[in-house]
């Protein structure tokens, strides 16, 4: 079997076995993942994105669509616009709304 040398938090110089390292490995990633994907994917109202939406010249054409909806989020509105618009711009919606992207 193969040892390897680890140094982290709780195991400071501890050797571990490759497969509790691709464990740890693993864990650690679907937290990052989850994290991302769980501010991407969090609900705004769409009346405030559209507001936001209205200050930008690029994409104030679409903010009387968004302004219908319900709830977006950055996923959904990066589908629904064409790839011709920046995604600075909607990071920056986002953004100023209190989401970290």
């Amino acid at each position: 079997m193969l040892f390897m040398e680890v140094k982290s938090k709780n195991n400071i110089g501890d050797k571990m076995k490759k497969s509790e390292l691709r464990k740890i490995i693993r864990e650690e990633a679907k937290k990052i993942l989850s994290e991302s994907s769980a501010t991407l994917n969090h609900p705004l109202s769409g009346k405030d994105v559209a507001a936001e939406m209205k200050k930008d010249k690029l994409l104030k054409s679409w903010a009387s669509k968004v302004e219908k909806m319900k709830t977006i989020t950055y996923l959904e509105l990066d589908k629904m616009l064409p790839d011709s618009y920046p995604g600075a711009s909607l990071i920056k919606i986002f953004k100023n709304l209190g989401i970290k992207i």
